[in-house]
């Protein structure tokens, strides 16, 4: 179980760091990507 529970935080940190990625292009469009 706590095995998992490490996975699951590896696993919440990487959507964290995604969700924070999404919003910062969000907030700051760049016209590199089109």
């Amino acid at each position: 179980f706590w095995k998992a529970s490490s996975e699951f935080v590896a696993m919440r940190s990487l959507i964290m760091v995604s969700l924070a990625q999404r919003m910062l292009s969000l907030s700051h469009p760049t016209s590199d990507a089109s």
